[in-house]
């Protein structure tokens, strides 16, 4: 039996991977599985790198049309949708899918996801869709603090949110913390807006941003949700 596990990068599947070795389940039939984008923060790269230092990561590339998922959207011209959340879907969970189906080729195998014990609704939804999946932070009643302090006791920075620079569901402190900390990404990710402003202005129909409040410019102006 092969077992995939989903990295992230972040927080839950850091804590996973982590009390997977200590428990001692990890073994040679095991692979932690991180897909790039093309779109995602530097700081979760950065993450990962220093993972791969210490654990064995696969790193595949989420390319769709010969393109990752920022250049993607530049070149249609398209946001990422909070409603369809096609992103996440074409350039992450099918990317990861097929490194399964290919690594695996008719083998039996499990893909392992972090949700953790508070994000037992998750499972239920991606249960209907997968056949051979399980959540171990969910059985073994880990929540988000519980993964938290799994990363601290074994020495290792907890690291932040892994959410890509053009993402929807980024809260206003955290494109605050974007335009101080990471500006290229910022930049890049407010060029975006504009070239999807232009495209619908071509069109004669009204914009939108990544965030229905407004433009990440105008949002990341407002200082006061940093705190």
């Amino acid at each position: 039996m092969l077992h995939f596990l989903s990295y992230g990068g972040g927080v839950n599947s850091t804590a996973l991977l982590l009390e997977l070795h200590r428990r001692g389940i990890w073994d040679d039939s095991w692979d932690a599985v991180f897909c790039d984008t093309g779109a995602e923060r530097q700081r979760t790269l950065d993450y990962v790198g220093m993972m791969q230092e210490r654990f064995e990561i696969t790193v595949i590339d989420g390319m769709r049309r010969g393109l990752g998922l920022y250049d993607y959207c530049m070149k249609y011209r398209i946001i990422p949708s909070p409603r369809q959340r096609w992103c996440t879907e074409e350039f992450k969970v099918k990317p990861v899918e097929e490194y399964v189906a290919e690594q695996a080729a008719g083998m039996e195998y499990t893909e392992v996801i972090g949700y953790d014990a508070g994000e037992t609704h998750r499972a239920v939804k991606t249960e209907l869709r997968k056949e051979r999946v399980w959540f171990p932070l969910i059985e073994w009643g880990v929540d988000r603090q519980g993964c938290v302090e799994i990363i601290e006791q074994a020495g290792f920075p907890v690291p932040a949110h892994s959410g890509c620079f053009i993402c929807p569901f980024m809260s206003p402190a955290e494109i605050i913390e974007m335009r101080h900390d990471a500006p290229i990404e910022f930049s890049k990710a407010v060029a975006l807006e504009k070239a999807v402003a232009e495209k619908q202005a071509e069109k004669g129909k009204p914009s939108f941003s990544i965030k229905d409040r407004g433009s990440l410019e105008s949002i990341a102006a407002q200082e006061r949700f940093a705190f």
